[in-house]
């Protein structure tokens, strides 16, 4: 195997049997996602993972609702992302639970964990004197702006015949 090669991935939505809506929106490439899906509800259950998604699912299962998987897109080129869908997903409304921007970045912010005057003062000194190229900053403005969603947007149509409508 070259290191050009991809390997075929499932982008997938998990929601809850409660209201139906997507809540959380992730990337395998384990061969059956069912098996994916699997281990979410199995580190839901254990409490070791303490994500928000993870908080989630444990209590759906605890108010004796189902989370359910749905495949949004199957592909095997990397042609579509799963930030492309935590994007697009985002623009429209969905209360979505990733802490993963679509950017790739995850912030304090995104997790909910508030961020107390003594770790601001560490940062702020740790990365004092430091420059960013004019690259970096174009690209954090547009993050910041959400530009990134009208990628996702044109790119909507394309996926539309990955996505059967809306669920039943």
């Amino acid at each position: 195997m070259t290191g050009c090669e991809v390997t075929p991935s499932t982008v997938y939505g998990l929601w809850s049997t409660r209201d139906r809506v997507i809540r959380y929106i992730g990337q395998t490439t384990i061969g059956l996602p069912e098996m994916r899906l699997s281990r979410h509800r199995s580190d839901a259950r254990r409490g070791e993972n303490r994500s928000p998604v993870s908080r989630w699912i444990a209590g759906e299962m605890a108010a004796g609702f189902s989370v359910e998987m749905r495949i949004l897109c199957h592909y095997g080129d990397g042609s579509v992302s799963e930030g492309e869908y935590i994007a697009l997903y985002r623009a429209l409304g969905a209360p979505l639970l990733n802490v993963r921007a679509a950017s790739g970045l995850v912030t304090h912010r995104e997790i909910g964990a508030p961020v107390s005057l003594e770790t601001r003062r560490k940062l702020a000194v740790a990365s004092k004197g430091r420059r960013k190229s004019p690259e970096t900053i174009a690209k954090l403005m547009r993050a910041a702006y959400g530009i990134q969603l009208a990628k996702a947007k044109e790119s909507a149509s394309r996926r539309s015949a990955y996505n059967p409508g809306p669920l039943s």
